[in-house]
């Protein structure tokens, strides 16, 4: 038939575009939005949590560590976010007056028998650095235990906060309101979250990015853990492939305004 070529050239045609829209698909650049949904929440641990920091198999992790919690001197608080896949995560803390209280982090991804210790050391900071491969360890154990979809559908900022979490190093997205109890002597205060700041980082054009190729995602952000420290700037590196994300870079550096160097926090 005459139209035969015809309409084997458009099937040719079809074949052809079809198979380059997962390359164009997979290249992406565009801003990020935050928002206070992504903000990870913490309870008090229950009886079940403080029973599992007690477990056998968590005393001896712990003592490896030197860490061992004495309740109800030390503190425990339950933190859950969406982006930890239903895992157990456990920030355990011994409070101090004079900031050398220590602390740890227990995680111990769904479905999973063997729990992560993350310590701090003296104060609260951060024992390992932010791209640590245990730290990056920990989480993707975390990330592992669900399939993500196309790179538009992820919450990027939501997986990067839940990271600096386990850290004890995320910002507050929503003000904080500080009211004096019955014995405590001081006036009544606000600390402002990460929202409340946003209107001048787009003033200076410093709103989050992602940039995607070929399944490897770069989230840009700013952010600030406390009013009075600098502004940091975070490169968190990933990969996306066959629907499971892993973090391989985390990148957290001091930001200098007008072009001046980056110091890295860690």
């Amino acid at each position: 038939m005459p139209t035969t070529p015809i309409n084997l050239g458009r099937f040719a045609l079809t074949a052809i575009l079809l198979a380059t829209v997962p390359v164009l698909w997979s290249q992406t650049s565009r801003s990020l939005e935050w928002h206070l949904e992504q903000q990870p929440t913490s309870v008090p641990c229950n009886s079940e949590d403080i029973a599992f920091v007690n477990a056998p198999e968590q005393v001896f992790l712990e003592k490896s560590y030197d860490l061992l919690p004495d309740f109800p001197v030390w503190k425990c608080d339950s933190i859950k976010a969406s982006a930890f896949n239903e895992a157990r995560v456990l920030r355990i803390y011994r409070p101090s007056m004079i900031d050398d209280g220590v602390a740890y982090a227990l995680i111990r991804p769904r479905g999973s028998t063997n729990a992560r210790l993350l310590p701090f050391s003296e104060g609260g900071q951060l024992f390992w650095g932010e791209d640590d491969r245990h730290n990056r360890a920990a989480m993707n154990a975390i990330l592992q235990t669900t399939k993500f979809g196309q790179p538009e559908t992820i919450d990027w900022l939501a997986i990067s906060l839940a990271y600096l979490t386990i850290l004890d190093e995320a910002p507050s997205l929503a003000d904080s309101h500080y009211s004096p109890g019955p014995a405590e002597h001081f006036k009544s205060y606000t600390v402002p979250g990460l929202l409340s700041e946003l209107p001048a980082l787009t003033r200076k054009h410093l709103l989050p990015t992602l940039t995607c190729k070929e399944g490897y995602c770069t989230v840009h952000f700013y952010y600030r853990t406390q009013p009075v420290m600098p502004l940091k700037v975070a490169d968190f590196e990933f990969l996306l492939q066959d629907g499971t994300v892993s973090i391989l870079q985390a990148k957290v550096q001091d930001y200098a305004a007008e072009g001046g160097e980056k110091k890295a926090s860690h």
